[in-house]
Parts: C-alpha cells; structure tokens; sequence
C-alpha cells in the first residue's frame, strides 16, 4: 500500500513516516471528514514496547490532593502568623521578632508553593 492514497478504514494498519513505526486506524478526525483524503486527520493507535524500569504510574489524582492539602497547611500557618502579628499590634506592643520571622518565612513558603 506504498503508493494506494484510497481513504483509510478503522483497523487498517498504518506506517507513520514520521515516528517510524507502525499504527492501526481508529477513525478519522471528525472535522476532516470533507476534507479531500490528501488533507484529512485520522486518529491513529501506536503500540510501543517499553522495559518496565523507564515505567511508572500515573498517579496524577493522588498528587493534587497531596498539593491541595499542602496549599491549605501554608495558607493556615500563614494566616496563623498574620493574625499574630495583627493582634500585637491591636494591642499596642511591639511585635516580636520571631513573629515576623514567622511570618516572613510562611509566606514564603507559600509563595513557592504557589511558583510565584
């Protein structure tokens, strides 16, 4: 089928010059069906082998819950250092410097939690 440009089916299998190997047909993309075939997309499935080392899962819920719970701890301890601060302060004293330090080193924390 080097040369044959007759449209594809699903399930036929496929060379992809490109990543030089082999795929099966899914379907076309559905937006390129009026396409002339020259122009048309077509989803392909690509089975490739890997050893099991260069493998891992994909565990992406676990690491957002792990994220949103660390983004919570640092806004309560920051907002615990604040209201320190705030409430010496209110009374009139002077603010004490491991308070500020606190502050400064949970908002910190925050901020790089936040990439900012």
């Amino acid at each position: 089928m080097a040369n044959d440009r007759s449209p594809l089916k699903p399930n036929d299998e496929v060379y992809i010059r490109s990543m030089k190997t082999l795929g099966r047909v899914l379907r076309p993309l559905p937006g390129s069906t009026d396409e002339p075939e020259q122009q048309r997309f077509y989803e392909i499935q690509v089975t490739k082998y890997f050893l099991r080392s260069d493998l891992e899962l994909d565990d992406t819920g676990a690491v957002h819950k792990k994220r949103q719970a660390d983004l919570q701890e640092k806004t309560a301890r920051l907002e615990l250092a604040r209201r320190k601060v705030e409430d010496a302060l209110a009374a009139g004293e002077n603010v004490k410097p491991s308070t500020v330090i606190e502050f400064v080193i949970a908002s910190t924390d925050l901020c790089q939690e936040l990439r900012y």
